[in-house]
């Protein structure tokens, strides 16, 4: 840190991450790379890692809506089995039977 024309070193919090005033963050070292770290000392993903994240998430909601479409083809085909069902009985035929 530079104080007066002079620079003085940084003293690192009990994690051994430095403060930068400018970033407004901390830098460590974890898995032997220079991460970014917030003021509450959670790491800063890299784009890499955030582009990843994306994408699982991606792949959980298609995986959700194609769930949600499969119980609502399963319900109007139980509909449908009720009404045919129904209209056996009508009939006079005991869908049981067939």
């Amino acid at each position: 840190m530079l104080v007066a024309g002079k620079y003085e070193a940084l003293k690192p919090n009990s994690q051994g991450h430095l403060w930068s005033r400018q970033l407004e963050m901390y830098l460590g070292i974890h898995e032997k790379q220079l991460r970014f770290f917030t003021p509450e000392g959670i790491m800063v993903p890299t784009p890499e890692e955030t582009l990843k994240s994306v994408k699982q998430e991606n792949k959980l909601l298609l995986e959700r809506a194609e769930l949600a479409e499969n119980r609502a083809e399963l319900e109007l085909t139980q509909q449908r089995v009720y009404k045919l069902a129904a209209k056996l009985r009508e009939l006079g035929i005991d869908p049981n039977s067939l």
